[in-house]
């Protein structure tokens, strides 16, 4: 869904992954999708070949792959992360081994637990990907277990409670000479040094990002839920995660992205009831499971500006000329709805709206319509006559390819533009109104006529001139002198 205009989407596009040719074959298991990015004119999908019915490590594996949005008949293989290295422990006092690996999906009861209530046994799943201005790639990794178990529910059988906590991950793969993705290795990647090269708890025996818990005594090794977001420009990725300030807590971290040290945290949620430290009675979060989704960074919306120009059409032909100058002091209105602001021209005859915070027209909605008015009785153009609309035959008004002619019609005095504002940052200057100058009538008799004589014929004769052109009517009577009247338009 495009939402790109800041207006509600009327339609979705489908990427049907049957429609497509190149999908990886997953040997013991099935292609299962979720993550999904645009960038740069590219569709990226996160998937991971499950395990689940060879139920082998060795089966486990991650894809990225591309698809071109506006031909999606084939994927390319973008990047390939086997999933059987050794990860940071869910808990460094128990759950080893399945707690320190990714294990195979499973829908069996049987083997979420070992015969305790109190586990953690990581399954993983694709679930976010973003890129960051190097055009490096930073993948989040789901436990699946935390999303079927969640916190506190009752065991199968008998009375306990499930307390579960979930290991995701987060890996960063930066493009080579060629632009080839390579996957970070023993904490580097793309020529730098992360947070730990030897500490064997990613590919290669490192990792480049500080995943692990911030919180003493160090229990939890990796807290990824799975979801991140980039903001341009920060050189941050942030990422929600379990325990950022205290034990069965939620909320966000950040990370650099030059060496993969963590900046700060912020606590969302706290899971248990008493206890600074959180430690306490289940208060219905989601405790040390997965207990939020993606991140998405909201920035205050880019503004958009609309109008243009009041100038006199010299030559009347309703396209402006680089010898024709902007008529200054008119009020030009803008109205949207039932809200409405007024500039005055100036420099020129230019005029400007705009939505920005503290903006003249804070009010404009994105794809809203508006109307541009201009009274055109009022003193700076009261003398002249407005110019024909659409006189190049554009009557779009599009900021793009409706430009040099005016836009203007004229309703009962007033000078109207109507117009749909612009979606994010899509500014509109091209609204123009042109007035030119009006027709002067004139009278001009000639000196003296005679005086009237009620016994004399009359002749009456008209010499009319009409821009330069004369014509001239006449008829005779009995009764009066004869009466000239010359008559110039």
């Amino acid at each position: 869904m495009d939402v790109t205009k800041g207006v509600a989407p009327t339609s979705a596009t489908e990427y049907p992954l049957a429609d497509m040719s190149g999908l990886p074959t997953c040997t013991g298991g099935v292609l299962r999708p979720w993550a999904l990015k645009f960038y740069q004119g590219k569709g990226y999908l996160g998937a991971v070949c499950s395990a689940e019915t060879s139920k082998s490590r060795a089966d486990l594996q991650a894809f990225v792959l591309s698809f071109d949005p506006n031909a999606p008949t084939s994927v390319a293989v973008e990047l390939n992360v086997p999933l059987n290295y050794a990860k940071g422990a869910v808990n460094t006092t128990t759950f080893a081994p399945v707690g320190n690996q990714w294990n195979p999906w499973s829908n069996n009861p049987a083997d979420f637990f070992v015969g305790s209530n109190f586990y953690g046994k990581p399954v993983p799943v694709l679930t976010d990907l973003d890129f960051d201005e190097s055009g490096s790639m930073v993948l989040g990794f789901m436990d699946r277990h935390g999303m079927q178990l969640g916190a506190y529910n009752l065991m199968l059988t008998g009375s306990d409670l499930i307390v579960y906590q979930q290991g995701g991950d987060l890996l960063r793969a930066c493009p080579d000479a060629a632009g080839i993705f390579q996957l970070e290795s023993a904490g580097k990647c793309g020529g730098a040094t992360g947070f730990s090269t030897n500490n064997n708890k990613g590919p290669g025996g490192g990792e480049f990002y500080n995943d692990n818990i911030p919180i003493a005594p160090i229990n939890h090794e990796e807290m990824p839920y799975g979801g991140l977001a980039i903001k341009p420009g920060s050189g941050e990725v942030v990422w929600a995660g379990m325990d950022p300030v205290a034990y069965n807590s939620g909320g966000l971290f950040w990370s650099k992205n030059a060496n993969g040290s963590r900046v700060r945290v912020t606590e969302l949620w706290r899971g248990m009831q008493g206890g600074t430290d959180g430690i306490g009675t289940p208060n219905g979060f989601s405790g040390k499971t997965v207990g939020m989704g993606d991140l998405e960074v909201l920035c205050d919306p880019a503004p958009i500006e609309v109008g243009d120009r009041v100038w006199l059409d010299k030559d009347g032909d309703g396209l402006q000329d680089a010898d024709e100058s902007g008529i200054d002091g008119v009020a030009v209105k803008l109205v949207c709805g039932a809200d409405e602001a007024t500039v005055t021209t100036s420099n020129g005859g230019q005029f400007l709206f705009t939505n920005k915070a503290g903006g003249n027209a804070a009010f404009m909605e994105y794809g809203e319509s508006c109307v541009l008015k201009v009274d055109s009785t009022q003193t700076p153009v009261k003398d002249y006559k407005l110019t024909a609309a659409n006189a190049d035959g554009v009557t779009s008004n599009n900021a793009l390819t409706d430009l040099r002619d005016a836009d203007a019609v004229d309703n009962a005095g007033t000078a109207e533009i109507a117009f749909t504002a612009g979606g994010i940052g899509e500014n509109n200057h091209s609204l123009d109104i042109g007035y030119k100058s009006a027709p002067v009538i004139t009278f001009d008799p000639p000196p003296g006529p005679d005086a009237f004589s009620c016994a004399a014929n009359v002749r009456l004769a008209t010499s009319v001139q009409v821009n330069g052109d004369s014509q001239a009517a006449g008829s005779t009577g009995a009764g009066v002198n004869g009466l000239i009247f010359n008559h110039k338009v």
